[in-house]
């Protein structure tokens, strides 16, 4: 119905806000679909995960696991970190409040080009779970390797 809604209203100031949510890309879904399946294969019920998802709540909900997105804008109103330190500073700050996993989908993927020094953080420190075409995982280790 938003669809619809959105075609009739395409080029006006309320079309373009309700934009994103109307528009369906099955492609899309389907990739979240196989995200949140690797994510419930791979991570404990009880594990926290974040999520580089844009603020969007559906894959974390389809993921089934308590969580935050990542950024948390609670906690970086900013938005995106504006250096690899920056990123390496808010995952701690997530870690420091339970995350225990942090989840790439494809989407995201240009985190980890754009900030290479937090890639390099992550696969020097954390373990990485699973890497294919849709997503990436990585456990979250703390200082001591657990």
């Amino acid at each position: 119905m938003l669809n619809q809604l959105y075609a009739q209203l395409v080029g006006t100031r309320y079309g373009e806000s309700i934009r994103k949510p109307a528009t369906w890309n099955p492609e899309w879904e389907r990739v979240l679909f196989e995200v949140a399946r690797t994510v419930r294969r791979l991570v404990p019920r009880t594990a926290p995960v974040a999520l580089v998802d844009k603020w969007d709540p559906t894959l974390l909900a389809l993921c089934r696991r308590k969580g935050w997105h990542f950024p948390d804008l609670e906690l970086s109103p900013g938005g995106y970190p504006s250096d690899s330190d920056g990123a390496i500073a808010h995952l701690k700050q997530l870690m420091s409040r339970g995350a225990a996993y942090l989840v790439f989908p494809s989407a995201s993927f240009w985190w980890l080009d754009y900030y290479q020094g937090f890639r390099q953080h992550l696969d020097s420190c954390h373990r990485r779970l699973w890497t294919d075409d849709q997503c990436i995982v990585y456990q979250l280790l703390n200082e001591l390797g657990g």
